[in-house]
């Protein structure tokens, strides 16, 4: 965080009997928060929204993956079962 000082200023009053009253204050310094910190709250959430979409990407290309190794082991085990239900010799019957 950056201190910054503000500049001294005059400050006149008027009272109701016409008398003013002229007061030269200085202000202290203070701490200035920049608006950054907005912006990176912002960018925080794009951040985990983009994180999530990745997520989410991998998650389904793993279900895409694990559907068609099921697809496959299917296809397996049916020709699996149609070979045994076919005899060795057809004749011998």
């Amino acid at each position: 965080m950056e201190h910054e000082t503000q500049p001294s200023y005059i400050r006149t009053t008027l009272r109701a009997n016409g008398e003013k009253i002229v007061k030269k204050t200085k202000s202290t310094p203070r701490e200035r928060v920049e608006k950054a910190m907005k912006r990176t709250k912002r960018s925080d959430a794009v951040d985990m929204m983009a994180s999530y979409l990745e997520m989410r990407k991998k998650q389904s290309e793993e279900e895409a993956v694990a559907l068609s190794r099921e697809r496959e082991e299917a296809k397996m085990r049916e020709k699996a079962s149609k070979l045994k239900a076919i005899p060795a010799n057809p004749w011998a019957i």
